[in-house]
């Protein structure tokens, strides 16, 4: 793909992604100021996560995954073989020993993608979606996603290829 760089510069945007509901999917869309038509890429070089209320993921195998997507309402936001899929992180407890003996900890999960040829992920900047899904947490949950990008501008034929391997138009 033929790709100029716009930013010279790091952007960041940021959004905090709270469930109304426990143990379901919640989407929330980043608004990046461009449309289908401008052409315009995201390459993505660094995401971070902090998953807050993991006191709720209270017994063996409640889990809580966070992600990027291109797709809101994934049928089945933890099969990572959906293109839509951009990034995710998953938290699982695990009870070692005595029931009820599982911890779980983590102030922030970063991952990041700079070292990828190219320097990061490349994605359509609409519709871009941040998700939290819960599966046995005993309360909502939430999730504050930061993520590190620049713009790239994209030949027309290259912009149609990348909206296409994410599968945003449908055929």
């Amino acid at each position: 793909m033929a790709a100029k760089v716009v930013d010279k510069f790091a952007n960041l945007a940021a959004l905090h992604v709270v469930q109304a509901v426990a143990n379901t999917a919640k989407y929330d869309s980043f608004a990046f100021p461009f449309s289908i038509m401008d052409k315009v890429g995201l390459l993505i070089h660094r995401i971070e996560y902090q998953i807050a209320g993991l006191q709720h993921l209270n017994t063996a195998l409640d889990c809580a995954e966070a992600g990027i997507c291109t797709a809101k309402d994934m049928a089945d936001p933890f099969d990572i073989t959906r293109p839509e899929l951009v990034d995710y992180h998953v938290m699982i407890r695990e009870d070692i020993g005595t029931a009820a003996s599982g911890i779980l900890h983590e102030a922030v999960k970063v991952k990041d993608f700079s070292k990828l040829p190219g320097g990061g992920i490349l994605v359509a900047p609409n519709p871009l979606y941040a998700f939290l899904h819960t599966g046995g947490a005993a309360d909502v949950m939430n999730v504050r996603v930061r993520m590190y990008y620049t713009y790239m501008e994209l030949a027309a034929e290259d912009y149609w290829q990348l909206v296409e391997s994410r599968r945003i138009v449908s055929g």
